[in-house]
């Protein structure tokens, strides 16, 4: 599907609105449900940009096509390749014109993290995980690298499609296996190797 603009696309996979839902517990244990509505109908970029940043980047789904970017973006050049990079999104010119959401190229750079990603922890190292991307810090600097065999994220990635293996129910991303995990009442992901 051809989305004519980001924010159209935002829309179409955002769905227009977001729900949030609150459990919360104190000495007794009090559930606490609250629905909030938010109506997306802006299609500029500097609304809300932390936000907005957080929605495209968790909304896009790899291979979505767009007639245009963002109107924001930064280049990125990677083993020779340019990246159109936006909020924690990747984008290249599509073959049959307009652009193309890709997956984050292993080696791209940053100065931060993108907005909305979330550290993770592993043994002793600290990755910062949005939307399937791994950064992991190198100096200063911020740089894209493979997912890590046995971390653990709370959310899948964009698009990944479950299989059962051996009776266990697995969430395939690209190459990447996710095992369900529950702890404590709340469902993560941790990535295998099948």
């Amino acid at each position: 599907m051809l989305f004519s603009s980001y924010g159209d696309a935002f829309a179409r996979y955002c769905g227009g609105h977001r729900s949030v839902h609150r459990s919360v517990s104190r000495n007794v244990h009090v559930n606490s449900y609250r629905h909030v509505d938010l109506d997306v109908h802006r299609r500029g970029y500097g609304y809300g940009a932390a936000g907005f940043g957080v929605g495209m980047a968790t909304g896009l789904i790899i291979g979505t096509a767009i007639a245009t970017p963002p109107p924001r973006y930064t280049t990125v050049v990677v083993g020779g390749s340019n990246y159109m990079y936006a909020d924690g999104v990747y984008y290249q010119p599509a073959s049959s014109g307009g652009y193309v959401v890709v997956g984050a190229p292993l080696g791209a750079t940053f100065a931060a993290v993108p907005p909305g990603a979330v550290p993770i922890y592993l043994g002793e190292t600290t990755y910062y995980y949005l939307n399937s991307a791994y950064y992991i810090q190198r100096g200063t600097a911020f740089q894209v690298v493979s997912a890590p065999i046995g971390i653990m994220v709370p959310t899948l990635p964009a698009g990944a499609a479950s299989t059962v293996i051996n009776g266990q129910t697995y969430f395939k991303y690209q190459v990447i296996y996710y095992q369900p995990v529950i702890a404590n009442g709340v469902t993560s992901y941790m990535t295998v190797r099948l």
